[in-house]
């Protein structure tokens, strides 16, 4: 058994001596794979829910401060309205710093 009959492992036959696995090789790199679309899809179907789900939260979150603000002004005494307010805040303030603190550390630890 010859080699000939078979094909030159580099992909050239034995007619013509052109490359047969060039073409389509080509045209492979040309159009994505269907697993490739799907995965685009899907993360882009992903980052459309992460931003509805984002804009969700922050509205609210502005609901619950507010609610908070009048709660504040149902329940405490008109005196010490203002003590109770920047205590919110300052809780609020902090719970922020906590959680950009450690997204950030998340984000640059990798």
């Amino acid at each position: 058994m010859t080699t000939e009959s078979i094909g030159e492992p580099d992909g050239t036959d034995d007619e013509g001596g052109q490359d047969t696995d060039r073409e389509t090789t080509e045209d492979k790199a040309r159009q994505p794979l269907p697993d490739e679309r799907t995965s685009k899809i899907v993360e882009y179907l992903e980052l459309g829910a992460l931003s509805v789900l984002a804009l969700l939260g922050i509205i609210a979150v502005f609901g619950a401060y507010t609610s908070a603000m009048g709660a504040i002004d149902t329940w405490v005494a008109r005196e010490y309205d203002s003590i109770f307010r920047t205590v919110f805040n300052l809780v609020v303030l902090g719970l922020v710093g906590i959680g950009l603190s450690v997204l950030v550390r998340r984000r640059f630890e990798s």
